[in-house]
C-alpha cells in the first residue's frame, strides 16, 4: 500500500445570478491520474512551498502553512490566478499580471525549472500570497485500495475581481465556472466525470447563497477532519463509502 502525496487544492469561487460559481479544469485524456475528471486547481505540495520567506504571506504562523502556499501555487499554474496583493494594497489585475510576464511564470512553474524561483518571483514584484484568506473546507485521502494516493486539504478562495481564470493546457485542456447544482447535474447525467471528493465540496457549497458566506463558514468552524473513503467491489461495479458520504458508485 503507498503512502499517501500531501497535495493541496483550491476551489476557486466566484458570485454569480444563482449564487456561488466555481473554476473546474478538466484534465487531459492522456493525463497519468484521473484522465479527463473535472477537478479544481490543485496538485502536490513541493519542497520549495514550504521554505517560502515569511514576509512573502500574510499568516507565516498558520500550521499548514506550506499545504496554502501549495495550493495558491498551483492555482497560479493552473489557473493563472494570483492569490495575492501588491506594494499598494491591491489584488494583481490582468494589466499587472501582464506586466509581471506571468504566463512566463506560469511555464516555468510548470516546467519545475530549476533555473527559476517562484518565491524570488513574488519578491521581486512585492506580492504578498493571501494564504490567511483561505478557508479550509474538507481534507480527503485516496483509499488505500489504489495504486497512486494523495493526503489532500482543500480551501475555499474568492478569485480577485480583476483576474480572468483559465487552464494552462499542459495538465489541463478545458475549463469552465459552473455552479455547484449544474456540475452535479452534469455528472448525474454521466456527462462530466467528478470523482467522490470534488463532488461532496461541490455538494457542501449548495447550501450557501454568496461567496463570502461559504468562505466565512469554512474559516469559523474547527478544521475538518480527514477522510479515507473504502473501495469496494460488488459485482461489475466499484463504490467508495465513507461514514461523512455514504455510498458512491465510481465505476
Amino acid at each position: 500500500m503507498p503512502a499517501p502525496i500531501d497535495a493541496a487544492t483550491i476551489v476557486l469561487l466566484r458570485d454569480g445570478d444563482e449564487g456561488p460559481e466555481a473554476f473546474m479544469l478538466r484534465r487531459h485524456a492522456g493525463a497519468s491520474f484521473m484522465a479527463g475528471a473535472w477537478v479544481f486547481p490543485g496538485g502536490k505540495l513541493e519542497s520549495f512551498d514550504a521554505a517560502i520567506p515569511h514576509d512573502l504571506v500574510d499568516d507565516p504562523d498558520a500550521p499548514d502553512l506550506a499545504l496554502r502556499v501549495a495550493a495558491a501555487r498551483e492555482t497560479f499554474e493552473e489557473a493563472g490566478i494570483l492569490l495575492g496583493r501588491l506594494p499598494d494594497g491591491r489584488h494583481p489585475t490582468v494589466d499587472d499580471l501582464i506586466a509581471m510576464d506571468s504566463e512566463a511564470a506560469r511555464d516555468r512553474l510548470n516546467d519545475r525549472d530549476d533555473q527559476w524561483d517562484w518565491s524570488e518571483w513574488l519578491e521581486a514584484h512585492g506580492v504578498v500570497l493571501e494564504i490567511g484568506a483561505l478557508g479550509f473546507a474538507s481534507w480527503w485521502i485516496t483509499p488505500e485500495a489504489e495504486p497512486k494516493r494523495f493526503d489532500t486539504r482543500f480551501y475555499l478562495a474568492a478569485v480577485p475581481p480583476e483576474q480572468d481564470a483559465r487552464h494552462d493546457d499542459v495538465e489541463t485542456s478545458h475549463s469552465v465556472w459552473t455552479t455547484p447544482a449544474a456540475a452535479l447535474a452534469a455528472a448525474q447525467r454521466g456527462e462530466a466525470m467528478v470523482v467522490p471528493p470534488t463532488r461532496k465540496n461541490l455538494e457542501a457549497l449548495l447550501s450557501f447563497p454568496s461567496v463570502d458566506a461559504a468562505i466565512d463558514h469554512a474559516r469559523s468552524t474547527p478544521d475538518p477532519e480527514p477522510i479515507l473513503p473504502v473501495v469496494e467491489r460488488r459485482g461489475d461495479e466499484t463504490w467508495v463509502t465513507h461514514p461523512s458520504m455514504g455510498e458512491l458508485r465510481i465505476r
